[in-house]
């Protein structure tokens, strides 16, 4: 059957491009921790899915050096990945 895929939230896309919360906060010079919190919802205290303005140029720069599948709109929109 049709299946449309699942959207990730920027932060999930993000975390799963890199290949995980510490090796994507190890290549930002964040905490795990925080980058961490940029998935959690917000009731939990977390970004609910967005990253931080601040910090997209860098994962960006990061990405392209690493030859990562990972755009600009990916970390401000997330991106819809296909079942498999």
């Amino acid at each position: 059957g049709y299946n449309p895929g699942m959207h990730q939230s920027p932060a999930l896309f993000a975390i799963r491009t890199f290949g995980g919360v510490r090796v994507l906060a190890r290549a930002i010079g964040r905490s795990p921790a925080n980058v961490s919190r940029w998935h959690q919802p917000k009731e939990r205290g977390g970004h609910g899915g967005k990253i931080p303005t601040s910090m997209m140029a860098k994962i960006l720069k990061v990405a392209q050096k690493l030859d990562l599948d990972l755009t600009a709109e990916d970390l401000i929109l997330g991106r819809t990945v296909n079942g498999r």
